[in-house]
């Protein structure tokens, strides 16, 4: 059932005052200043899965001028829920760096045969980010430079000095590209039937928090489904799904949220897959108004 979203007032404040400067300017950071670390970013936004024959593949940029190398690690879980994790599979020390990954390569970071990476399969990178100032940046939460006394140190504007870490709801907000801590799925064919029932969604993208428990349920089309109250109680999100492939669509003839100052609000342009398979939604979307677009953001969203 439905639970109500926490920091409705901050997604407010924060839809209205930052993700909407992206629209005018989507060249600009959408990270405040105090978090313009050595984070890297993709020059697109990446697919939350994929078929297994293609292969996953991204640019990788330095942003903001100040990453000296970046070390990837893997995490692999099977369809199964079997978890393989591997560190340092790829170290990057030059930038722009072209990254790129099928079933071959995965297979043998893993020490696995390729026909073991199957449908319904999730690999899932982190990296560990040292800025050209020695700094250590992960895909964790931040930690802040102290005097002895355990006082956070600040700089000459009163900004906090971060010594570490990527702000990790700020990983998951509309906009931004990163390329800190991602993921992607091996696509299954879908079935409606394996899809319906409780789910637990994670990666709201406009808190960056959990949202708690929502319903799946049948729609009014073959291969439609119906999440209910998903970002605001009373607006439902409407997915049609392609029965081959898994390959999400979206709704658009009524709104999916409400924002108290541009009104109803729709989720564009879908990108992702549903895996009724093992009981897995990975999507993203443009979140749209009638004055523009926030950005693109998504979710996971798992049966319970």
């Amino acid at each position: 059932m439905y639970k109500k979203i926490k920091y409705l007032a901050a997604f407010l404040m924060i839809a209205g005052l930052t993700a909407m400067v992206s629209c005018v300017d989507d060249e600009k950071n959408p990270l405040p200043e105090t978090t313009r670390g050595a984070y890297p970013q993709f020059t697109t936004y990446m697919p939350g899965a994929i078929n297994p024959t293609d292969v996953f593949k991204g640019t990788i940029i330095d942003y903001n001028e100040k990453i000296s190398n970046i070390k990837y690690s893997l995490k692999y879980t099977s369809a199964a829920g079997d978890v393989i994790e591997k560190e340092n599979i790829i170290e990057v020390t030059s930038l722009p760096y072209e990254l790129s990954l099928g079933r071959a390569e995965l297979a043998g970071f893993l020490g696995l045969a390729e026909d073991k990476l199957s449908y319904g399969d999730n690999f899932e990178l982190s990296a560990v980010v040292e800025g050209k100032d020695g700094t250590i940046f992960n895909a964790n939460t931040p930690g802040f430079k102290k005097d002895k006394d355990g006082n956070v140190i600040k700089d000459e504007n009163e900004n906090p000095i971060i010594t570490g870490g990527n702000l990790g709801s700020k990983l998951k907000t509309a906009g931004y590209k990163q390329a800190m801590k991602f993921n992607w799925y091996y696509s299954c064919p879908f079935n409606i039937e394996e899809a319906l029932g409780t789910y637990i969604v994670d990666g709201n993208p406009w808190t960056g928090e959990e949202n708690g428990e929502v319903e799946m349920v049948k729609g009014n089309a073959p291969n439609q489904v119906v999440m209910k109250d998903i970002f605001v109680k009373g607006f439902d999100l409407v997915l049609e799904i392609d029965e081959a492939t898994g390959i999400v669509s979206v709704n658009t003839d009524k709104p999916s949220f409400y924002h108290g100052k541009y009104g109803d609000g729709r989720c564009k342009d879908a990108q992702g897959f549903f895996f009724s398979c093992t009981g897995t939604l990975d999507v993203s979307f443009d979140f749209t108004v009638a004055a523009g677009s926030f950005g693109r953001g998504g979710f996971v969203a798992k049966k319970k």
